[in-house]
């Protein structure tokens, strides 16, 4: 049986959106399985790399192996240090700002 090498960006969108809802709802989410429930087929390795990684640039989801003994597919989950992260964020263009301001009052008396 041989696998789908491209999927559409309406197929892909659709697996994105069912791994954000899986992981809202039981934490983790395989990406063959939410691929395999869209498209019905599997599909060639490098597109369950592409997509987790699609998922994982914002840093708001991790992923880690589905398998060790399988190498290509990814379990996903919410990352438990997005929102530390931005508040970190936050708080450093604060100080940053706190900081222009400042020198500008000195600079100005």
């Amino acid at each position: 049986m041989s696998k789908i090498g491209n999927i559409t960006n309406d197929q892909r969108n659709l697996i994105l959106e069912l791994i954000k809802t899986h992981v809202k709802q039981e934490k983790n989410c395989r990406v063959g399985w939410a691929v395999k429930e869209i498209i019905g087929e599997d599909v060639e390795y490098h597109l369950l790399d592409k997509l987790s990684s699609d998922l994982i640039e914002s840093t708001r989801y991790t992923r880690d192996k589905a398998n060790p003994n399988f190498e290509y597919d990814w379990n996903i989950r919410k990352n438990p240090d997005f929102y530390l992260s931005r508040i970190n964020l936050i708080a450093s263009v604060i100080s940053v700002l706190a900081a222009i301001v400042s020198a500008y009052y000195a600079y100005k008396n």
